[in-house]
């Protein structure tokens, strides 16, 4: 599990859940330009890991 603020990340070995009650929580309490900011920071961060972690994935697999 990723925090960024109020923004959850759970990495799943199948795919990539963005928690949409943190985000509604994050729209709340900031403007809606910042909570986009945010928002789109933690899927750029998810898309990064996930790739490490199927790169990590796959080389474990070949051993």
């Amino acid at each position: 599990m990723l925090r960024i603020d109020n923004i959850v990340l759970f990495f799943d070995h199948q795919e990539i859940v963005v928690a949409e009650a943190a985000c509604y929580t994050v729209e709340a309490v900031t403007s809606s330009g910042l909570a986009t900011v945010w928002f789109t920071l933690a899927l750029l961060a998810a898309v990064a890991l996930t790739s490490v972690y199927e790169n990590v994935a796959a080389a474990s697999a070949d051993c």
